[in-house]
């Protein structure tokens, strides 16, 4: 929801991490919406998508939990 400064995302495993919202992320003109933190690169990495050829960054599914609060699966 636009205006949140952070979301807590769950991994399959029941970690649980808090990734910080940029300003672009809710910009309407925003065509690569990320979520950056070291630990959902150590997932990714850990699922074997990553690091991904060139332009082709792995795609996540994301099903919330409650306010600010989701879920994380790979969509491969």
């Amino acid at each position: 929801m636009p205006g949140w400064d952070n979301v807590e995302i769950e991994f399959p495993d029941g970690q649980r991490v808090q990734v910080d919202l940029t300003r672009s992320f809710w910009k309407p003109e925003t065509t690569c919406v990320e979520l950056r933190d070291a630990a959902i690169g150590r997932w990714l990495m850990a699922q074997g998508a990553a690091p991904w050829p060139k332009d082709s960054p792995p795609l996540l599914v994301l099903a919330p939990l409650g306010p600010k609060r989701f879920s994380v699966t790979s969509s491969g």
